[in-house]
Parts: C-alpha cells; structure tokens; sequence
C-alpha cells in the first residue's frame, strides 16, 4: 500500500482533502506537513512517519492510531497532533527493533500511565514520550520571516537568528543555559513513570522547526567552529552539573567578551530520578542517551536491540553495552570541560 492507503485506514477521503487545506497559525499544521511535505526535510519526517504507521499496520495496532485521530486532526492547539505523531513514530520505531512495544490504556480513574510498555527477554520497561515545542514567541517569529521572504521573493536578502526554547530572561542567563534548563525540565516530575521497571524518556524533535534549528553537534559535550567553544545543550541537560562551565563562543585568545557561564542545577540525570535512559528522536537521528548514575540499568541485550531503531547513531550516543565504562567516560567529559575553563581568555 501507499501512503495514502495507510492513511485512509484513519481518515476518510473527505477529512483528508481538508487536512491538506489546514490553515497554518505559527507554522504549518504536524498532520498537514506530514501527509503532504513540501521540501526533502519534510519527506524525510514523511517517510519516517509512514515507515513507524506501516509497522504498526502489521502488527495490528492499528486501532490505537485510530484511538489517536480527534488529537491528530486538532487545528486549535497544534501541540496535540504534534504529540500523538511523535508517540506514532516512536511506537513504529520501537516494533521495528523486534520489542515487544504495547500502548498502555487510558486508566479509567486518571491514574498517569506511560506511553508504552515493552518487553524483550523476559525484561519489561516504561516508555513515555514527549514532542517538545518550540519557544512560542521564537516559533512566530521564523514563520513571519519565513511568510515575509516569500513575499519579497527575495531567499537570501535578510536573515535571523532562532533561540529554539527561548531568549534568556535574566542578566546571567544565556541561550545555551536556557536550552539545557529547558530539555532538563521536560516531564520533570516523572508521575507517568512510576514503577518498579527501567523507565525511558523519548523526545521526539521532529517537528517542523526543529529541522531548521537544531544541529546535531550540539549532542557532544563540546563542539567548535572557527576556534570558537559551544557546550552541547542535549548533553548537559542530561549530564551536566551544577557549576559546570557553559561556553558560547568562548575561545583560547582574548575574544570574547566575558568568562564562561555557570550552570545553576544539575542536569536531569545528576538529579533524583527514576529514568535509566532518554532516547531523542530527530529526522535523520536517533540517539540513545543512558543513565550512567542510576542502579536501575538498561540490560545490554535490550540495549542491543534499541541499536536496531531507524536512525540509531552510536556516535552521539552514550550507552554502556559501546563503553568500557560509561561512569568513567562521563566523568572525563567533566574534567576536559573544567580543565577548559580554566584556559578560556575573555575581555572583561
């Protein structure tokens, strides 16, 4: 079957004549870029989308999807078709490694419940899922630049610049610390993963603006250009530590204007929490971001099989079964960050 066929198990023909003519608010509709993509990064998420629907098609969780179509469809709140694709895809990806992956069911007394429950192995975990959002006033942003461009006709006359969650709003804070507070703080209080099983956090960041502003560098501990130092703000939202060093656009010569910043908390796994690993979903991604300081450890036969996701890539990811020892990896990051700061030359 095609990809219309595979959608027209959920919609009807008429409900997808309108889904293409879904009005756009601050960027295009989720279903609407999916189902009908305009440029190579939107088919790339469409085809992704399309894989995840055909393998739950032939594992016959088809009627889930169909339990998911008032929130698909949703044209006034654009996060709810973002989320429900965002937990399509997951559960897709997951079938795909062989896991067993099931939908939790709603419960009736509005007990929170994970998304997904998996087994492999005679070995169960939690998996809930999470479609972050871009910063709503830097969302509405890009789209007016995106609508004035086109209107001028004119691609390459002007240009901007995108905080994806948000420009700082405090003298001491910055884009990058803003963007680490930001990923940390996501399903913070964990209520939906409370149980004696391994529990995973998945962010799906295959939404529209995303593909625009976000880089894959930024899942190392440090990245550079043009001998200008950037903290990875995916690692040490996970990994960081209060008091680490934060540079953006730090450099070795007396360049920038001043020291590095100060993390003020510790990233999500320093803190107290029940997550043994996140997982973050991009369109061309998937990395695998595991707990080295938790005892509720992932096996490494299910880590194995999490190697199968689509898009798994081992070079931005942290996982015991492709480290001698993940603790001791993690804690030599933190002194090659440390040793760093001590060396950065700035103005002020």
């Amino acid at each position: 079957m095609s990809i219309t066929d595979y959608w027209g198990l959920i919609f009807s023909d008429e409900e997808i004549k309108n889904i293409k003519c879904f009005e756009n608010k601050e960027r295009t509709h989720p279903l609407k870029k999916v189902m009908f993509p305009e440029d190579d990064i939107d088919k790339l998420v469409s085809v992704n989308t399309y894989s995840a629907l055909k393998k739950i098609y032939y594992q016959d969780q088809i009627h889930w999807i169909k339990s998911l179509k008032n929130r698909l469809l949703d044209t006034d709140d654009f996060s709810h078709s973002s989320s429900a694709l965002g937990e399509i895809r997951a559960l897709g990806y997951l079938l795909e490694t062989g896991i067993d992956a099931n939908p939790v069911p709603i419960d009736k007394k509005g007990k929170p419940t994970p998304e997904f429950l998996c087994n492999y192995n005679s070995e169960t975990l939690n998996i809930e899922v999470h479609s972050k959002q871009m910063d709503y006033e830097q969302a509405k942003l890009l789209f007016d630049f995106k609508k004035r461009r086109l209107q001028t006709n004119k691609p390459g006359s002007e240009t901007i610049e995108i905080a994806p969650f948000g420009e700082p709003k405090k003298p001491e804070d910055s884009i990058t610390l803003n963007a680490i507070s930001r990923i940390c703080g996501i399903k913070e209080s964990e209520h939906q993963l409370i149980s004696d099983n391994p529990q995973i956090l998945w962010l799906d960041f295959q939404d529209e603006y995303w593909r625009i502003a976000l880089d894959e560098k930024y899942l190392m501990p440090l990245c550079s250009f043009n001998g200008e130092f950037f903290s990875g703000f995916f690692w040490y939202a996970f990994y960081g530590w209060k008091g680490a060093p934060v540079f953006e656009g730090h450099t070795l010569e007396e360049k920038a204007p001043i020291k590095p910043y100060t993390m003020m908390h510790n990233g999500r796994f320093r803190q107290k929490t029940n997550l043994s690993a996140a997982i973050l979903s991009f369109p061309n991604l998937t990395v695998i971001y595991e707990n080295p300081f938790i005892d509720k450890i992932l096996s490494n036969s299910f880590i194995e099989r999490l190697c199968f996701l689509h898009w798994f890539a081992n070079e931005y990811s942290n996982t015991r079964f492709f480290s001698f020892d993940l603790d001791l990896k993690i804690e030599m990051e933190k002194e090659t960050l440390s040793k760093l700061r001590n060396k950065i030359v700035y103005i002020g």
